[in-house]
């Protein structure tokens, strides 16, 4: 599955900055980027999830019930009896329906509680095995197509007092690192939907099409559209140190509030470094921001 398939890479990508991280400029200095993990982001809603339960708990139910009857002898329960109860269309109540039939003896009280149990508990454990078996696995570093957005600028730069790094993509490899693990955000009011995913890598553990659980940090609310957002994400198999590797930036945009002190200590180092240096100012008669080159 092409996760880019459907979008072409934007010319350049912007990342926004705080000062109040020193994160952030250290990265800047260093020529790399912060990486998250997308359990630990602001919005409680972004990455939300969804899933087909009933789907889930039937299959999971049936593994369970034929792991059981296995177990039982010829005696016990015969194979007729122990096929119709699979083919059945609620495996796990005609098993039970047998258990208190059939053996009246403290053993088919475990079993009727054990089973009872673990359907109470399946509900919540699908949200939990995904969260940790697999996105607690993803990185996540966010970039923007858009330099000039005044809430942008507002949420992710101190209030206009930070930094935005431009990376130019179109004079990268495709295999370049950033290049390479970026991909567009989805924004739709559908929560993604992990059940095959789930059903293939949890229930089954076939590892079919890991490009699934990549799709899973893509999705948010259409409410965010404006951030034209790109999200550089990688696995922690095959990448587990906190910070990777950038390209040197085509430019620095300043905030439109930067103080004096940090506007030169950012003019000095791009200097040094060859960087153009930009300071976002806003339009005299609308709400929008222009650049001026420092």
């Amino acid at each position: 599955m092409n996760i880019k398939a459907y979008k072409e890479y934007p010319k350049s990508v912007f990342k926004y900055c705080n000062l109040n991280s020193n994160n952030h400029t250290d990265n800047f200095l260093k020529n790399q980027i912060w990486l998250s993990n997308p359990l630990n982001f602001n919005d409680p809603y972004d990455c939300s999830i969804t899933y087909d339960y009933e789907k889930i708990q039937n299959i999971i139910v049936f593994n369970e019930v034929k792991e059981i009857i296995k177990d039982f002898t010829e005696e016990e329960m015969s194979s007729t009896i122990k096929n119709e109860i699979l083919s059945s269309e609620n495996p796990i109540q005609n098993l039970l329906n047998w258990v208190e039939e059939f053996l009246k003896s403290s053993e088919s009280k475990k079993v009727f509680k054990g089973l009872s149990k673990d359907i109470q508990d399946m509900k919540e454990s699908i949200l939990k095995d995904f969260n940790q078996k697999y996105k607690n696995k993803l990185k996540v570093s966010s970039f923007s197509e858009d330099n000039k957005s005044l809430l942008m600028w507002a949420h992710y730069a101190n209030n206009h007092k930070g930094f935005c790094i431009e990376y130019d993509l179109s004079s990268m490899d495709d295999n370049e690192n950033l290049k390479k693990y970026l991909f567009p955000v989805t924004y739709s009011n559908e929560r993604f939907d992990i059940t095959d995913f789930y059903i293939d890598n949890v229930i089954n553990n076939n590892g079919k099409d890991k490009h699934r659980l990549i799709h899973s940090v893509l999705y948010k609310s259409e409410d965010w559209k404006y951030e034209k957002e790109w999200r550089f994400v990688i696995s922690e198999s095959e990448y587990d140190a906190e910070t990777v590797s950038t390209p040197k930036p085509k430019a620095i945009y300043l905030g439109s509030q930067i103080k004096e002190e940090h506007k030169e200590q950012f003019i000095k180092v791009c200097k040094e470094n060859d960087i153009d240096v930009y300071k976002m100012k806003l339009d005299s008669r609308m709400y929008k921001l222009n650049l001026e080159k420092l």
